[in-house]
């Protein structure tokens, strides 16, 4: 007779050096990011990776005035984990553009925008600066060129401009604002991993991802999404000479062709680059150059190691790399 073997598997042991792999993998995450962060932070802060500033001529006109180029490109104010924000940001770049208003040497700003949005905060500074350059230099002229995207918080930086040109592929709009916080503690629950926290007050890890958000922590977070939200509502309806209840019926986060941002009235002429360039020149009626300052690359730039950034940026770089939440105007996919 025959006997019978069978096999029997344990799932509970399996189970359990899952969930350990799962835990060792957490953590050492946790490790990595620390590390990188606290490297680059020290790499960052062994000095300038910016070499001099130099002018590199965009498009040579007759007359000796210039138009100042300012690339808004990418993510704003949102660098990502290696790239710490050094000296070569919007911010710099447009109060270089105002210190050159002040001093006489340039007729205009020409904003270049390519970007996505990005941070509240950087936004709105870039955009008060420009305003200001305007009240400090009454005959500056701002324009803005929509390239490929200009999209949330880039559209509201070129609020600032007098006239703004779309290319005809481009896609803009997106107004509003996004938080995004993560969850994660019913999968830490998972795991078996607790996190004791110790607080002053019962808000004061609000949005942390080792809990769940109370209803009134979410009606407070969506008050201050909400306010944001209005301020980029009025600054449209400003800028563009649009009445609140047009604005408030296409800010809905959406986005638009160049077509159809033209027809909302949002941009006043499609155009491509040398179009723009001969609209200002008429405007201004002189044959400007169109510049834009550079910068030479140095040591550590070559390396792939950025400016040293300030305390306040080195704070908001190590906050997105521990998930803390950001408000932004950007256009998220």
């Amino acid at each position: 007779m025959a006997t019978e073997q069978r096999t029997v598997v344990t799932t509970s042991s399996a189970s359990g050096f899952f969930k350990t792999f799962l835990v060792i993998l957490f953590v050492g995450i946790l490790l990595v990011l620390a590390l990188i962060c606290g490297g680059a932070a020290m790499v960052a802060s062994t000095g300038s990776s910016m070499g001099s500033a130099y002018e590199e001529v965009l498009d040579a006109g007759t007359d000796s005035a210039k138009v100042l180029v300012v690339d808004v490109a990418g993510p704003i104010g949102m660098q990502s984990m290696m790239s710490l924000p050094g000296e070569d940001s919007i911010e710099r770049r447009i109060s270089e553009a105002a210190d050159a208003a002040s001093k006489g040497e340039i007729a205009g700003i020409l904003l270049s925008v390519d970007s996505p949005g990005g941070s509240v905060a950087v936004c709105d500074r870039a955009y008060y600066q420009l305003k200001q350059a305007v009240k400090d230099n009454p005959n500056l002229k701002i324009y803005a060129h929509f390239k490929g995207l200009a999209a949330s918080g880039g559209y509201y930086i070129s609020c600032a401009a007098g006239r703004i040109f779309c290319e005809p592929t481009c896609i803009t709009g997106s107004i509003g604002v996004i938080m995004e916080s993560y969850d994660m503690h019913s999968f830490l629950r998972w795991l078996g991993v607790s996190v004791e926290v110790y607080k002053s007050g019962e808000k004061k890890d609000m949005l942390s991802p080792f809990r769940a958000p109370t209803e009134d922590e979410k009606k407070q977070v969506q008050s201050i999404i909400d306010e944001e939200y209005g301020r980029f509502v009025a600054i449209v309806e400003a800028a563009r000479g649009l009445s609140h209840e047009k604005v408030l019926a296409l800010a809905d986060g959406g986005i638009y062709s160049s077509k159809q941002a033209f027809d909302l009235g949002l941009v006043d002429q499609i155009a491509y680059e040398d179009e723009v360039y001969k609209y200002v020149r008429n405007d201004l009626k002189k044959n400007v150059s169109f510049v834009a300052k550079r910068r030479k690359r140095g040591l550590l730039d070559l390396l792939g190691v950025k400016a040293e950034p300030s305390i306040e940026q080195r704070v908001e770089a190590m906050m997105k790399l521990d998930g803390t939440p950001v408000l932004l105007y950007m256009w998220k996919r």
